[in-house]
This record gives C-alpha cells, sequence and structure tokens, in this order.
C-alpha cells in the first residue's frame, strides 16, 4: 500500500474500518470525512480501476454520506494517510490511574518498581518513569 496513490490508501483506510467496525455501523447513518477530495464523490463517480471495482461492493449496505475537510482541520484523517501505522492510541486518565493500581498491589512489581526508585534494581532493562515501570521503555501492565 506504500506505494499506492493517496486516493486508493484513503479508500483502504476507509474499508478497513467499515469491516472493522461493521457490528456499530450496519443500520445507522455515518458521516465518513476525508481529506482526500475526489473521494467525496465515491457514490456518484463512474468505476473506473480495478481497486474501485474491488472495493465498491464492500460499501453496499451501508447509509453514509463522505464530507471533505481539509487535511489542516482534519487531524485524524490526514495522520492515518500519511502514516503506515494505522493504530491510535490516547491514553485515558482513568486508565493509568488503574494500571498505577494493579502495580502497586502486585509483590513483584511492587519490590521491582520500588528497587529502581531507590537505585537499587540490577536489571537495567526496567526504570520508573511518571510513577509507573517501565521496561525496555514499554509500560509494565499487570
Amino acid at each position: 500500500m506504500q506505494k499506492q496513490s493517496t486516493y486508493v490508501r484513503e479508500l483502504y483506510v476507509i474499508i478497513e474500518a467499515l469491516e472493522k467496525f461493521r457490528h456499530y455501523l450496519i443500520g445507522h447513518k455515518f458521516v465518513i470525512k476525508t481529506d482526500q477530495r475526489s473521494l467525496k464523490s465515491l457514490t456518484d463517480q463512474s468505476i473506473q480501476t480495478l481497486k474501485q471495482q474491488q472495493w465498491f461492493p464492500k460499501f453496499l449496505g451501508y447509509d453514509f454520506t463522505i464530507e471533505y475537510k481539509p487535511g489542516v482541520d482534519n487531524i485524524a484523517a490526514d495522520s492515518l494517510s500519511r502514516s503506515f501505522c494505522f493504530a491510535l492510541s490516547v491514553q485515558t486518565p482513568q486508565l493509568v490511574v488503574m494500571i498505577h493500581t494493579a502495580l502497586t498491589k502486585d509483590p513483584a512489581l511492587a519490590d521491582i518498581r520500588n528497587q529502581c526508585l531507590l537505585g537499587t534494581n540490577n536489571a537495567s532493562y526496567y526504570h520508573v518513569k511518571h510513577d509507573m515501570l517501565l521496561w525496555k521503555n514499554r509500560l509494565v501492565i499487570p
């Protein structure tokens, strides 16, 4: 997909989202916001490419409209079309609190965390940042 045009990549992202969230979207009207102007008329334009012929039937059964929104105003769509990693991670304060609470209740991890805070931990891949235990710069979740 990296070598495909922006139009094809945007269309691919929409198809993937429709497949992933199908159970939420079927039977409901929804709006697809994209920064690809030519996708605005996707349902009205003639199907010319092989990719369009393959992917267009996947839109059948959905009640949607496509709105064009420039990339500057539509950061989520812009980041999906420019990036090749389709994951979005949002930190939720409640989740962080739950992880921290579970970390303090786990005796083994609490011991490692305390050793890191005191500077007596021999394992160099563990460290504490923002009061959370990290292993190789990844959050430890008990």
